[in-house]
């Protein structure tokens, strides 16, 4: 390839690493066409060697006067100050700068860059511009005016705390369950799980001790297309799936006469007895239900209270401009989508007609005057589900709960979804995020998910990070950041090429761990990092030092040996998991179903990683036993060979759980599924139409499972057990 010197220059200025260690810990080079095919995906012209100049003078800004960041993240112990570059002819005028502070307040001076020089750089002198601690955490702007034709530059100041927000007053442990929402059975929801199922186990839950409930994103998804079910591929993270609202309990519901007589007619019945019968959620068919009482309720409202401007509609008109343009624009496109149908299911926003791809054009907003009240609706939906969410996490905590619900974040959006339409510059329409190849997918993984610019982050001052973060804070005591590497590098994959032909490319973690923490105290949420797979070194530090907690899955925690870690060798600020939705069940993962499925599907990439899987297993399950041997946690009448127990006992499954809650990890979570003894997983990596990803229901009514006694049984393992350790090591500190 061409421009060799070029290219990899211009990779390092943009953040594109051109080598990484693998998952032995190799070192591993990149190709120089691959790194000149994700430059392409970039948009940069990696052929022409005069735009590959300019585009280097224009990221290195030598022909600016001020060379000035668009934003800075600060720290609260740290010193506020900015540097900025400028020209060596202005080192003895005065520059003046203002700081417009969160709270309107101003604070403004004067420096002499001759004052404060520290070094010269391409006629260009850097200086320290600082302003003092009386600025304060939040989101400030300062404006920075050099004499002459200088001109004004605004930078957004970021100051944040010295770490994320805790809430932990003391170091006694929290245990909490997982579930996936959609996967929950009542006997009065409408064939998934909704948010009156998730208010409802939080407080069966949190009447047996347990501290919170997880649960899997809740992000919208499209309401035109509810057969796309991905939680972890969403059209938006900032807002939420209407799926999940009971219609039932909206408060319209009470009094609309239309929406009554149509959910107690004879096939309306029918419709719902057989939705709740299924073994897998059937999403077409609830969307259609729902959307058709959900039509009733939006209208009644419309007549009943928005018209006579009553406090409910001054609720729902202050979560709208609350909303401001964010859910102005995704419901837009949710109206857009659906009246362009056809085209959005075969191909997404980009097969639209002309200008109703771009968000700013004459033709959507004709189309948004036209569909107001299609618009209107949709907030309705949001607004609903905002409310539901919101009564949910104040139950489990009325009920005791000390974190209440603990929610996720996926990695990223859907590449047709709304949050790509209304943002188009800030995504990489020419890549996808995935992993590089590792002794399982030889060929890595692609993820199809667009991933976010990081220059364009920067340039919009890092707004969508920063409501994503706040959105999905909203309503709960922690959050989950999947794939918490995210903050520091993701593998780029540049599209039509193997995922074996990537490379990593590195995001600013210092200024995206400043806002995590700045929202983590704003919105009183603790965050849990998913450090999972190949993790860099700076982040194993950053997250301890940023007070993130990180994420042991005990099925991974190992030694050089290959034997499970004692629970005295966990870390205290982690979530302690058996396992995950990505992993099979506890009761599949011994059976070894999860893996006879993954041969039915042909994702053994050779017949000798399928038999050395199956060693794996084979000696793992062994090692399992000889970990709960270690720690005199093993049944006695229990056989001591793992292959005598075809299936997972009951009482194996109690005494992992007893592991588990006695590990050092300050909180501690089990699944759901595993108390049932439910053999499939929720989700395949690597599969998509040949497996029912994320539709696999729950075997029983959650109403069944209090009558049962299971919840009682494994909560009363863990309360004992994180109890009588906890006990034990107070002891040991006195």
């Amino acid at each position: 390839m061409k421009n060799r010197k070029l290219i990899r220059r211009l990779c390092s200025l943009t953040g594109i690493d051109d080598a990484y260690r693998d998952h032995r810990n190799e070192a591993r080079a990149i190709e120089i066409g691959s790194l000149g095919a994700l430059l392409a995906a970039r948009g940069f012209k990696v052929e022409d060697a005069a735009a590959l100049r300019e585009a280097i003078a224009e990221i290195t800004n030598r022909n600016g006067a001020f060379r000035v960041p668009p934003v800075v993240v600060l720290r609260e112990d740290q010193p506020q100050q900015i540097r900025i570059e400028v020209p060596l002819a202005l080192l003895d005028k005065p520059i003046n700068w203002r700081l417009l502070k969160e709270n309107g307040e101003f604070q403004a001076g004067q420096f002499l860059p001759e004052d404060d020089l520290v070094r010269e750089h391409d006629a260009h002198a850097v200086c320290a511009l600082e302003f003092g601690p009386q600025a304060g955490a939040g989101y400030h702007w300062l404006t920075i005016s050099g004499p002459g034709d200088a001109g004004d530059h605004r930078v957004r100041v970021i100051i944040a705390p010295a770490s994320a927000y805790e809430a932990v007053t003391d170091e006694a442990p929290e245990w909490g369950v997982a579930v996936q929402l959609y996967a929950l059975r009542s006997a009065r929801n409408w064939g998934m799980g909704d948010f009156t199922d998730l208010a409802s186990l939080g407080s069966m839950l949190a009447e047996q001790g347990a501290d919170f409930l997880g649960i899997n994103p809740l992000h919208a998804l499209y309401p035109s297309n509810p057969e796309h079910a991905s939680p972890y591929s969403p059209a938006s993270r900032a807002f939420l799936n209407y799926l999940y609202i009971d219609v039932e309990a909206v408060p319209e519901f009470a009094s609309c006469e239309a929406a009554r007589l149509k959910v107690a007619s004879e096939y309306f019945q029918d419709r719902l007895a057989t939705l709740r019968a299924c073994d897998h959620v059937d999403y077409s068919g609830v969307a259609f239900l729902k959307q058709i009482v959900l039509r009733h309720l939006y209208e009644y409202f419309v007549a009943r209270e928005l018209a006579r401007n009553t406090p409910r509609a001054e609720a729902f008109l202050d979560f709208v401009e609350q909303g401001g343009a964010a859910l102005e624009q995704t419901c837009l496109f949710y109206a857009l989508y659906a009246d362009n149908r056809k085209a959005s299911r075969e191909g997404g926003w980009q097969r639209w007609p002309g200008q109703l791809r771009d968000p700013e054009s004459e033709d959507v907003a004709s189309f948004a005057e036209q569909h107001q009240d299609t618009i209107r609706y949709y907030m309705y939906l949001q607004w609903l589900a905002d409310e539901q969410l919101q009564a949910a996490h104040a139950a489990a905590l009325e009920a005791g709960m000390k974190t209440g619900l603990y929610r996720d974040l996926a990695v990223g959006i859907d590449s047709n979804g709304a949050d790509m339409w209304r943002n188009q510059g800030l995504y990489c329409r020419g890549a996808s995020v995935g992993a590089p190849p590792d002794s399982i997918a030889l060929q890595g993984q692609d993820w199809g998910l667009p991933p976010m610019e990081p220059l364009q982050m920067q340039t919009e001052a890092y707004e969508t990070f920063i409501t994503d973060l706040r959105d999905n804070m909203r309503h709960c005591g922690a959050l989950r950041l999947d794939h918490a590497m995210q903050l520091m590098r993701l593998w780029w994959t540049p599209a039509g090429r193997p995922s074996s032909e990537g490379a990593y490319v590195r995001y600013p973690l210092d200024d995206l761990l400043g806002i995590v923490a700045l929202e983590s105290h704003r919105n009183r949420c603790r965050i849990i990092g998913e450090d999972l797979g190949v993790v860099p070194e700076e982040i194993r530090e950053a997250l301890p030092r940023e007070k993130i907690w990180s994420y042991k899955v005990i099925l991974f925690e190992k030694d050089d040996q290959g034997r499970f870690k004692r629970p005295v060798d966990y870390s205290p600020r982690a979530m302690a998991t058996l396992t995950t939705h990505d992993l099979p069940t506890l009761p599949g993962y011994w059976r070894g179903s999860d893996l006879l499925l993954r041969e039915e599907l042909g994702l053994f990439p050779s017949l000798e990683i399928k038999e050395q899987t199956w060693q794996e297993r084979i000696a793992d399950r062994q090692a399992l036993i000889a970990a709960l041997k270690r720690e005199d946690l093993y049944p006695a009448d229990m056989p001591e060979d793992a292959n005598e127990m075809d299936d997972l006992p009951a009482e194996l499954l109690l005494a992992l759980e007893r592991f588990l809650a006695q590990s050092r990890s300050r909180m501690v979570c089990v699944q759901l599924e595993d108390w049932m003894g439910v053999l499939d997983p929720v989700n395949v990596p690597g599969t998509s139409d040949e497996y029912p990803n994320w539709r696999r229901r729950l075997p029983d009514d959650i109403e069944d499972l209090e009558r049962s006694h299971i919840l009682q049984r494994h909560a009363a393992v863990l309360k004992r057990s994180q109890q009588a350790e906890h006990e034990q090591r107070a002891g040991e500190t006195e």
